[in-house]
């Protein structure tokens, strides 16, 4: 973690107040004033002092709250159809009920802003959470942003930190990322079935950033790539991420030969892993037969792809059989050939084996035009009896 990013922890840290089971628990400094908004039973000509008498409107709630106070907006549950503009810095705004307070979507124009539990899916608005050039300090999390008309959530120049929140089933990308939002953080995430990428970094020069953290999220069934970062994305680092399954038809069922991720810029410590499984066909293993094929990867300079297969169903067979295994590499053109990275061979009947892992360091290109394909093989000496199921792991490392 960078000292950026530590410091974005401790100005976050410091900012929350709010216990989820509605105590109040300060981190760093002390909570202000306390108010209240209820969609069913509220009225905006109300104080918001107390649920009693509790503002209508979450706007009108937001009215009251004293900016750099550590005041606090409590929401009741409810559906509230409203375009709420966040123009107040050092405030926090949370659903009593996780998920219960939904209908809305969030502009934030301010820094140093806390927003947690609610469900974000207002019908129109695009982006449903829109992360302004002030946005510095967010705490976004513990929020589901879901069915929106376009993107879920856009950082535009801001540093902010999202954290356990689903996002999903939005028609364009998860989370788009603009305009320089160095050091921003995003863990721990859900980022699903959305119809463009999980994370799309950039669209040009204009929009370079760095130093990102993209840790621990799940990453799947995205319409578009898992991760996306420009060319003009540098010094990222992305570790821990499960991305699988992204790139698929609007039936969901559809997987094609384009990449999980395409990490363009320099990254650290990527470590990605995809995971999948195969089945050779019982007779004919003599023949070679691919298990991950044409799966393409772009490490950003230079990485390590290792696949780790997991063959227990083949100790199954009674006869002897010694297993080959081959990894295969090209660059992303159709005149190239795939070139023969490492190979391993074993007894499937030898108690001393391992899982088998193929692994190659090798460089890919900058642009999309020079990704690098992988393709893993297998090979019997001798015919498997029946059908056999084949696990697979992919890691990447820079």
């Amino acid at each position: 973690m960078t000292i950026e990013h530590e410091r974005l922890c401790q100005v976050v840290a410091a900012n929350r107040t709010f216990g989820w089971f509605g105590e109040i628990a300060p981190i760093g400094g002390t909570p202000g004033n306390i108010f209240y908004v209820d969609g069913d039973n509220g009225n905006d000509n109300n104080d918001g002092t107390m649920i009693s008498t509790a503002k209508q409107t979450i706007g009108a709630g937001m009215a009251l709250l004293t900016p750099n106070n550590n005041d606090i907006l409590i929401v009741l549950p409810g559906i509230y159809n409203e375009q709420v503009s966040c123009d107040r810095a050092g405030v926090h705004i949370f659903a009593l009920g996780l998920g219960q307070a939904e209908g809305m979507s969030f502009n934030i124009t301010q820094p140093s802003v806390e927003i947690a539990g609610f469900k974000i899916n207002h019908s129109t608005t695009n982006p449903l959470v829109d992360c302004g050039p002030s946005s510095d300090y967010l705490c976004l999390h513990n929020c589901e942003i879901r069915n929106g008309s376009g993107r879920g959530l856009v950082l535009n120049n801001s540093l902010a930190y999202i954290e356990d929140n689903l996002i999903c089933d939005n028609a364009s990308h998860g989370i788009h990322i603009l305009n320089g939002s160095n050091g921003a953080i995003i863990t721990r995430n859900k980022i699903v079935r959305n119809g463009g990428d999980g994370i799309h970094g950039g669209e040009s020069k204009d929009d370079e950033t760095d130093n990102l953290l993209i840790s621990e999220n799940y990453i799947c069934a995205n319409v578009g790539y898992g991760i996306y970062l420009h060319h003009y994305f540098d010094n990222n680092n992305l570790f821990n991420n499960i991305i699988t399954n992204n790139n698929v038809s609007s039936s969901n069922t559809n997987i094609t030969d384009w990449p999980d991720h395409v990490i363009n810029g320099w990254v650290n410590d990527l470590g990605i892993v995809e995971r999948g499984m195969h089945t050779i066909t019982a007779g004919a293993a003599t023949t070679e037969t691919p298990v991950i094929s044409n799966q393409a990867v772009t490490l950003g300079k230079e990485g390590r792809v290792s696949v780790t297969l997991d063959l227990n169903d083949l100790e199954n067979e009674q006869q002897q059989n010694v297993i080959t295994v081959r990894l295969y590499k090209m660059i992303h053109d159709p005149s190239t050939n795939y070139n023969l990275i490492d190979t391993a061979e074993f007894d499937i009947n030898d108690p001393q084996r391992i899982h088998p892992t193929v692994s190659g360091y090798f460089t890919s290109g900058r642009t999309s035009a020079n990704l690098c394909k992988l393709q893993v093989t297998i090979q019997c000496q001798n015919n498997l009896s029946q059908d056999r199921v084949v696990h697979w792991k992919l890691i990447c490392e820079e």
